[in-house]
C-alpha cells in the first residue's frame, strides 16, 4: 500500500496552540451538569509541555531510561489528557489503565504492567490514594506538580520548539514525530484474555485523518464523550480526534452517563454538538431511563437538531435500537439521518468503516436460514415488518424466516476491507490447512474480515506468534499487502457496505449449522416481562466425559444460555415457566437445541468498559462453578439459577 503523509498529532496540536490558542480545548461536565474543568489550545500546550519537562528532568536524575513506558491511572478528566500529551513530549509510551478497581484486580494488573515494561505510573492526587506503590518503581503525581521544584526557567517552560515524540531522543528537541510507539492499548477482552496493542504515531495520525474525513469534522465540529478514557473509542474518538481537527471537546465520566443518560443528551443540545456516540447499549439505556415526564419539562430546552453524527460502535449495531430511539428523540429534534454506524477495533487503532453524513444506515433483511449455512440471501425488506408485527403477537415464534442487520458502512479513506474464507485461529486446525492459499469468499458468502491501511498497529506486545498470525496475512489476489485478521465474521453488499454477523471464536455450531449468538440474545428478553432486556449470553463449551478424555467422539458442544431476570422476580415455580418458554423459542425461531438455562441476577453478567458481554469469563465462571452460589435474602429462593 501507498503511504499517504498524514500530519502527525502533536504537529496538529502545535498548529492549533500556536494559531487558535485562546480557543476551548476541553471542558468536563460533572454530574450535575457544571462545568468543573476548562482549558485552551495555549494553555493545554504549555501545561502539557511543563510536565513533559519534568518528566525529562526527573529521569535523567533517576537515571531511568529504561522507563520508555508510563501507565496512566486518572479519574476521568483534563489531568488525564495533559498527562498523555506530556509524555509523548517526552519521548515515553502511555499504557492506559482503568482508575477503578485497580486493587481488587491486583493480579491481573501487576501481571499487564509487567508485561508492558512499566517502570513508572502517572496519576492523580484521587487515584494515588490507593497506594499504587506496589505495582511499580515510582509513581508521579502530576496534577499537583510545581515545576519551581525541580529548578526549572520560565524561559525554558514557556518555549514552544522544544518538544519531542522520538523515544531515542535524551534531550527536548522539536515536534517531528519518528515511527515510535504512542500507546500500548489493552484490548477489551471480551473474548480472550486482553493483549496489548502496539499503536505508533504514524498508526494513531493516519486513524485520526481517516476519522476527520469520514465524520466530515472541521474547528466548528464540537465533539462530546463519556466512554472511559482509557478505550480506544473513548481516548482516540472522543478525546484526540477532536485535539486533531481542532475542535472543542465536552468530556464527561461514565458514571455520570450511566446515572443520568438524559444529561448526556442535554450536553449535545447546550454545546450544539455535532458528533457524539457510544456502544449499542448506550441508546437503549436512553430510551428505557428517560421517560417522557422528564423530557416533556425540557421540550422547549432540549435541541438535538445540531446532533449531525450520532456514531454507534463497539458492539453490534441493532436495527431495532435504532428505531426505536430515532422514533423517541424525533420530537427534540434528532434526525431520521443523524445516526453514524461504525466498525472498529483495538488493533485498527480505533475505526475501519463508517457511514454517511446525512445518510440514514443501511437495512438488510436477510434470510435466518441462509445466514446459518454461511450464505446471505437478501429478502425484501416488508419481510422485516411482518416479522416485527409477528413477534409482537406470538413471543415464541416467528412467522417467517427474516431477520434485520445494520450495515457498519463504507471503508473509510485509506482502507482496504475483504472478506475472506474464514480460517480458524486453532494450531491444530491452522497446521492441517496451512499449504492454503488466503482467497476472497464469493459473493453472498459470509466470511473473515480482513483489513488493510495504515491505521494498523504494529502487534501485540511480547506475542510474536499471534503478531504474525494477526497481522500479517496475505491475499492470493494483493501478496505484498499485510493484511489484519479481525476474528469478525461478515460480507459485504455490491455498494461496499460492511455488514458485521458475529466473531468466529463465538459462532456456535450444531447439526453442520452455523448459529450467531448475538442474533439470538436480542430477542430472549421479549419472552417474559421478567427478563431484563439485551442481558443474555449464549455461549458454547466443549464438554467431554472424563472417562474418555482421549477420544475427540466423546467431545460435546454444550450450549448454554445465561440470563438476567428483574429484580422483583423471585420465585421458583415462575423461573421453571421461563425456562420452558426460552427453550421453546429459541427451537421453534432458530432451530438451536439449548443444554442448559441460568438465570441470574441483574447486574451479574460481567461486561467490558467497552459494554461487551465477557463470553470467556462467562465461561470460566460456569466452569468453576461461580454462577452456582448466589447469597439470598429471607423470601427470596436460595439461587436465581436453574440447572438442568
Amino acid at each position: 500500500m501507498t503511504r499517504k503523509y498524514s500530519p502527525s498529532l502533536l504537529e496538529r496540536f502545535a498548529h492549533h496552540a500556536q494559531n487558535h490558542g485562546t480557543k476551548l480545548a476541553y471542558i468536563f461536565i460533572d454530574r450535575r451538569g457544571r462545568a468543573k474543568e476548562r482549558i485552551s489550545f495555549s494553555e493545554l500546550w504549555s501545561r502539557s509541555y511543563e510536565l513533559a519537562l519534568i518528566l525529562k528532568i526527573r529521569c535523567q536524575k533517576e537515571h531511568s531510561t529504561r522507563s520508555d513506558n508510563l501507565a496512566l491511572v486518572y479519574q476521568p478528566g483534563i489531568h488525564f489528557i495533559i498527562a498523555m500529551l506530556a509524555s509523548w513530549m517526552a519521548g515515553k509510551t502511555v499504557v492506559p489503565l482503568p482508575p477503578d478497581n485497580f486493587l481488587k484486580l491486583a493480579m491481573p494488573m501487576r501481571s499487564l504492567l509487567q508485561q508492558a515494561g512499566v517502570r513508572w505510573i502517572l496519576c492523580d492526587t484521587t487515584s494515588s490514594k490507593m497506594n499504587l506503590l506496589p505495582f511499580a518503581d515510582q509513581t508521579v503525581v502530576t496534577d499537583n506538580y510545581q515545576a519551581n521544584d525541580l529548578n526549572t526557567t520560565a524561559s525554558s517552560i514557556n518555549s514552544m520548539s522544544t518538544v519531542t515524540t522520538t523515544n531515542a531522543a535524551v534531550t527536548v528537541g522539536s515536534t517531528t514525530v519518528t515511527n515510535n510507539n504512542a500507546i500500548i492499548q489493552y484490548t477489551s477482552g471480551s473474548t480472550s484474555a486482553p493483549k496489548g496493542v502496539i499503536v505508533s504515531h504514524d498508526n494513531l495520525a493516519a486513524n485520526l485523518q481517516m476519522i476527520m474525513q469520514g465524520f466530515e469534522h472541521t474547528p466548528s465540529s464540537t465533539v462530546a464523550g463519556w466512554t472511559p478514557h482509557f478505550h480506544d473509542q473513548g481516548l482516540i474518538g472522543n478525546i484526540l480526534q477532536p485535539l486533531y481537527v481542532g475542535a472543542s471537546c465536552i468530556l464527561m465520566s461514565p458514571k455520570s452517563f450511566i446515572a443520568n443518560p438524559l444529561l448526556w443528551l442535554q450536553v449535545i443540545s447546550r454545546y450544539h454538538v455535532y458528533s457524539s456516540g457510544g456502544p449499542n447499549f448506550a441508546y437503549e439505556l436512553c430510551v428505557s431511563r428517560i421517560k417522557h415526564s422528564m423530557l416533556d419539562k425540557l421540550k422547549s430546552d432540549l435541541d438535538l437538531s445540531c446532533w449531525k453524527a450520532a456514531f454507534n460502535g463497539a458492539d453490534v449495531i441493532r436495527a431495532d435500537t435504532i428505531k426505536h430511539f430515532t422514533r423517541a428523540f424525533a420530537p427534540y429534534g434528532f434526525g431520521d439521518n443523524a445516526f453514524y454506524p461504525c466498525y472498529g477495533l483495538a488493533e485498527s487503532t480505533l475505526a475501519c468503516t463508517g457511514g454517511k453524513i446525512n445518510e440514514a444506515p443501511k437495512l438488510r433483511c436477510l434470510s435466518w436460514a441462509s445466514l446459518c449455512q454461511g450464505l446471505v440471501k437478501y429478502l425484501p425488506n416488508s419481510s422485516a415488518g411482518a416479522s416485527q408485527k409477528a413477534k409482537r403477537k406470538d413471543g415464541l415464534k416467528f412467522s417467517d424466516d427474516s431477520i434485520t442487520i445494520t450495515s457498519c458502512g463504507t471503508a473509510l479513506p485509506g482502507v482496504i476491507v475483504k472478506i475472506v474464507i474464514a480460517r480458524s485461529h486453532c494450531k491444530e486446525e491452522r497446521d492441517s490447512t496451512e499449504n492454503e492459499v488466503n482467497v476472497e469468499t464469493k459473493a453472498g458468502t459470509i466470511g473473515e474480515i480482513w483489513i488493510a491501511g495504515d491505521h494498523i498497529a504494529k502487534g501485540y506486545l511480547d506475542d510474536s506468534i499471534n503478531t504474525a498470525q494477526v497481522f500479517n496475512a496475505t491475499l492470493q489476489t494483493m501478496p505484498n499487502t499485510p493484511f489484519m485478521r479481525t476474528g469478525d465474521l461478515g460480507f459485504m453488499d455490491p455498494s461496499g457496505e460492511l455488514y458485521f454477523v458475529g466473531r468466529s471464536k463465538e459462532v456456535i455450531i450444531q447439526n453442520g449449522k452455523n448459529y450467531a449468538p448475538q442474533d439470538i440474545e436480542s430477542t430472549v428478553a421479549e419472552i417474559n416481562p421478567n427478563l431484563m432486556p439485551h442481558r443474555s449470553v449464549l455461549v458454547s463449551i466443549l464438554e467431554c466425559d472424563k472417562n474418555f478424555v482421549f477420544e475427540r467422539s466423546r467431545i460435546k458442544e454444550t450450549v448454554i444460555l445465561v440470563q438476567e431476570v428483574k429484580r422483583h422476580c423471585y420465585y421458583e415455580d415462575e423461573f421453571i415457566h421461563i425456562k420452558l418458554d426460552i427453550r421453546k423459542h429459541i427451537a421453534n425461531t432458530y432451530g438451536l437445541i439449548l443444554d442448559k438455562v441460568l438465570l441470574v441476577r441483574a447486574n451479574t453478567i460481567p461486561m467490558t468498559s467497552s459494554g461487551k458481554k465477557q463470553r470467556n469469563k462467562i465461561r470460566q465462571w460456569y466452569i468453576a462453578g461461580k454462577f452456582e452460589v448466589q447469597t439470598h435474602s429471607q423470601g427470596e429462593p436460595a439461587s436465581y439459577e436453574i440447572l438442568d
